[in-house]
């Protein structure tokens, strides 16, 4: 019984004492916006008195006072020895050192790229490319950017990824018709119209791949499978050749990742210093 009437006590005590505090901070806080609006008022009649310079000290009082009219907005505050810290300035201090530590991180992987343009070894190899990107995207993920906003910035990363893994297969094909249209125009009128036709279907399959990439896969697979300048042996064996790379092409359209990452990185490790 003595225990719970000492907890009473207890807990009475410190909701007067927080209530006191309350008081006490709104109080302080009141009597510095009179302060403020006092001093404001004088410093105003002080110009039309010209006299600037009292005017100027005047309002630099009246902001401080301001100031501490809203130090309930501060962390902490002790008493008129003006021990007192902001903290909602802490939290944007440290919000923008963590941001120029970023910026930093950025601005040194942004500085190596440009260094190796233009060089003899500028060509970044696919795995260096690939880090650097991972990089920059945990860097926007953690200045909070949003992630549709962080794949919309991805966009042509995207693209070049899936152009370098079909790249094997618009070769191939290219080199094909190269060797169909080669052919020069004679009398032979099934042989124009066999030119002709392979010069049409060269020139649909370049608008493939120099438009969006998202359909790539069935593109590239319909394409082979409905070529009329090419027999069925030949399409048969393209779609078996090619068989891992339309995976390949297919699974990063969905995950937007590699299916066989260090088989993609293999191609050009050894331009990596």
């Amino acid at each position: 019984m003595e225990r719970t009437q000492n907890k009473n006590k207890t807990t009475l005590w410190s909701r007067i004492s927080k209530l006191w505090s309350w008081i006490s901070n709104r109080l302080i806080s009141f009597i510095f916006f009179v302060f403020f609006l006092g001093l404001g008022g004088y410093a105003t009649l002080m110009i039309y008195l010209d006299k600037s310079t009292n005017a100027t000290i005047l309002y630099g009082v009246a902001f401080l006072c301001l100031i501490f009219c809203l130090l309930e907005k501060f962390e902490s505050f002790e008493g008129f020895g003006i021990k007192a810290k902001l903290k909602a300035v802490d939290d944007k201090i440290e919000e923008a050192d963590e941001m120029l530590k970023l910026l930093k991180d950025l601005t040194r992987n942004a500085i190596y790229i440009t260094s190796r343009m233009g060089r003899g070894n500028s060509i970044i190899p696919r795995r260096e490319r690939y880090e650097f990107m991972s990089e920059v995207e945990q860097s926007l993920k953690n200045m909070k950017i949003p992630p549709k906003d962080i794949e919309f910035m991805k966009k042509y990363w995207h693209q070049n990824n899936l152009f370098d893994l079909a790249e094997k297969i618009i070769f191939a094909i290219q080199n094909a018709y190269h060797d169909e249209v080669k052919i020069e125009t004679t009398k032979n009128v099934a042989l124009n119209d066999k030119l002709a036709l392979a010069k049409q279907e060269a020139g649909d399959f370049s608008v493939i791949y120099r438009g969006s990439l998202w359909n790539l896969h069935e593109d590239l697979k319909k394409f082979i499978q409905n070529s009329k300048t090419f027999d069925d042996t030949i399409k048969q064996k393209w779609l078996q050749d090619f068989h891992e790379d339309l995976l390949d092409i297919e699974h990063y359209t969905i995950h937007k990742d590699f299916r066989r990452k260090e088989h993609f990185f293999a191609k050009d490790d050894h331009l990596i210093l």
